[in-house]
């Protein structure tokens, strides 16, 4: 872990020096805010075809929430299963989709995507701490062509604080039960045409169960100039570091009725560390045309350690043995985005790259760390892929008011994507050709990649102003998600030939403004289409084969946006 921190340290001080000299040469006015996907204010509220949450700073506030997790299961429509009780690793689900890793949402911060593969594997194995998110908004069905690649289910964007006009300093800390301490310092300031912003969260406790302490660190780091009296420039910076005692192994029941709180996986350990970094350029070319770019890029190593053990089928007792395995992970996520705003025109394009090294390492002990030494079988290096994605994106979407009542919108995005998979070492391969005679070719490490697939995402929406307080909405719009890394192309290096999953989301709505609150009631109707699913013969051959359907209605009341 300390080579990666050194490396960061390193590009950290580059990025500094760069965004101070840009500061020092700009004497322009441009005030330059983050990427949002509803905005501010009930108008903006009010242009969404669909149904949409903005939880404000102030209900941030006044809640206090212990974890994000805990703000999103007041947003209708929303269900969130907690794992590990620390809202560490959420699992969110939009309207009956699987709540697994939240892997049926694309999550967003500040308008960039923050899972470890949006494409390949969007797993939320890191989500934005709460702590330092000053709003958040959600949108279901009408995300999808604007936002992408997942938008079978909707989209979550947490929103960090914007750079201050004037000084802003803060200091947060918070004691609790279980060994559990919080330490949130925010610093943020302006001078002249250029702002700051900094925040550092330190996060320890011994965890919601025995033996599950942790620990995190959190830093973020904003800088903003202008370059001109029409355009500006920001850079963000965020570090994430985790350690975490947590394991997938639940207790049976005679262990949960002797202790309820035990963990006797003791020795698992989660490793999280992320560097991500973006940076953001607005150009307002005239009064009715801002053309936005952004950049981003991370890299997220999930290291998770977990003892071997054995189970009795009989009883379900667990015992434990002396030897361990990683399940290791290093991501690799570049891409940008330019997108133009033009009158009644959205617009715009997204080239993404990403690549995943998965590895597996059997360890020689209950808490080693590194790969073990002995009999071949069961030694060192078992599994070793990289796996990758390129993908392309464009998309369109016009709104246009019909009249002073009515406005209607419809846009159509478009996904090229290509996945491949490198098998550098895969020893159940070769363990599996021993057993079943496979053929000598089919044991040989390789590199398979899945043929272009091409998808079409149309959608379209309108809105029909009943008062200046009543306001009816409706929608359609196509749902898209890749299939995964590993789901693509097999463990043999078959391509699966696997189409998208794919929906279709219907919503009938209406919107009211009662005495400062927002009053929505939706209905709706998804059909889901060609879902990946295991084959009946095999659970590690996927085919597209599932449908589902999910509908129902939702009552949500929100305090009126500023």
């Amino acid at each position: 872990m300390n080579v990666f921190k050194i490396k960061v340290m390193g590009l950290s001080s580059l990025i500094l020096m760069f965004s101070a000299a840009t500061i020092q040469a700009s004497d322009a006015a441009y005030r330059l805010n983050e990427i949002k996907i509803i905005g501010d204010s009930l108008s903006d509220l009010a242009k969404v075809p669909g149904s949409a949450t903005i939880i404000t700073t102030e209900q941030i506030k006044a809640s206090q929430p212990f974890t994000a997790n805990e703000l999103l299961k007041n947003v209708p429509g929303v269900t969130v299963r907690d794992e590990e009780g620390m809202g560490r690793r959420p699992n969110i689900s939009f309207r009956g989709m699987s709540t697994d890793r939240s892997r049926k949402v694309l999550i967003l911060e500040d308008g960039v995507p923050v899972s470890l593969a949006p494409y390949g594997e969007n797993a939320a194995y890191y989500s934005p701490d709460i702590d330092r998110i000053s709003q958040v908004e959600v949108r279901k069905g009408s995300s999808s062509i604007l936002y992408g690649p997942q938008t079978l289910a909707g989209v979550i964007n947490y929103m960090t604080p914007s750079i201050p006009l004037e000084r802003d300093a803060s200091v947060k800390t918070i004691v609790g039960g279980n060994g559990f301490n919080s330490l949130n310092y925010r610093y943020g300031n302006s001078f002249g045409n250029s702002g700051v912003f900094v925040s550092l969260l330190r996060k320890s406790g011994e965890g919601a169960r025995e033996d599950m302490p942790f620990q995190i660190y959190d830093l973020t780091s904003k800088l903003s100039t202008s370059l001109t009296d029409r355009s500006g420039l920001m850079f963000k910076w965020h570090y994430f570091n985790e350690e975490s005692n947590v394991s997938y192994l639940g207790l049976t029941q005679s262990e949960y009725e002797a202790n309820p709180n035990q963990n006797p996986a003791k020795n698992d350990v989660l490793y999280v560390e992320r560097l991500g970094l973006s940076v953001l350029h607005d150009y307002q070319a005239s009064a009715d045309t801002l053309i936005q770019t952004s950049v981003y890029g991370h890299l997220i190593k999930r290291d998770w350690w977990r003892q071997d053990f054995s189970r009795d089928d009989t009883t379900g007792a667990v015992t434990f043995k002396d030897s361990n395995g990683g399940r290791n992970r290093f991501y690799k996520v570049l891409g940008i985005e330019p997108r133009v705003e033009k009158g009644n025109w959205t617009f715009g394009t997204k080239l993404h790259f990403e690549e995943e090294r998965n590895q597996r390492i059997n360890g020689n002990s209950a808490t080693a760390r590194t790969a073990a030494k002995g009999i071949a079988s069961t030694s060192g290096l078992q599994d070793d892929e990289i796996r990758s994605t390129v993908a392309s994106s464009g998309f369109a979407q016009y709104q246009r008011p019909l009249s002073n009542q009515i406005q209607v919108s419809a846009g159509l995005r478009a996904e090229a994507y290509q996945q491949r998979r490198q098998v550098m070492i895969n020893k159940s391969i070769y363990e599996t050709a021993v057993v079943n005679e496979v053929t000598e070719d089919q044991t040989q490490p390789f590199t398979e990649s899945t043929d272009w697939q091409h998808v079409l995402i149309p959608g379209a929406g309108l809105t029909f102003q009943v008062s200046d307080q009543i306001q009816l909405f409706s929608g359609l719009h196509r749902g898209f998600a890749p299939p995964r890394f590993s789901d693509a192309i097999d463990s043999s290096g078959d391509d699966q030939k696997l189409d998208a999953e794919e929906s279709w989301n219907y919503e009938l709505g209406a919107r009211a403004q009662i005495k400062g609150v927002t009053v929505t009631g939706t209905g709706f109707y998804t059909d889901y289409q060609n879902q990946v699913i295991s084959a009946t013969d095999s659970a590690n051959t996927k085919v597209n084969a599932g449908k589902s359907r999910a509908q129902g209605l939702e009552l949500d009341l929100q305090p009126n946006p500023i």
